[in-house]
């Protein structure tokens, strides 16, 4: 299984340290697409690699809020049972009183 990405075998093949494509009388076209091919595929590779940062970045902020939301709506329920509870205990005072 080959681990190198493509774009590298592929210019570590053809591309000459001079920065020339090199190939076989004949093939200029052939060298033509395979360059084009290999800037396309780094052009994607880094678009993707961008994505993917702002994915993760995006995911970790949804998280962040879902858990602000969380906290917020715990303190509410806890809120909302101490204010039964007082209410419940005024309430108690004044059967107390009617009696």
């Amino acid at each position: 299984m080959k681990t190198e990405l493509i774009e590298k075998r592929i210019r570590s093949l053809y591309l000459a340290e001079s920065g020339e494509w090199l190939v076989e009388k004949g093939k200029v076209a052939e060298a033509k697409l395979l360059k084009e091919a290999c800037e396309t595929i780094e052009k994607l590779r880094a678009e993707n690699d961008r994505l993917w940062g702002a994915s993760l970045r995006e995911n970790a902020a949804a998280y962040n809020r879902e858990q602000a939301l969380n906290k917020r709506e715990k303190e509410l329920e806890s809120r909302e049972q101490r204010f039964r509870e007082r209410v419940a205990s005024l309430l108690s005072n004044l059967e107390c009183w009617k009696e």
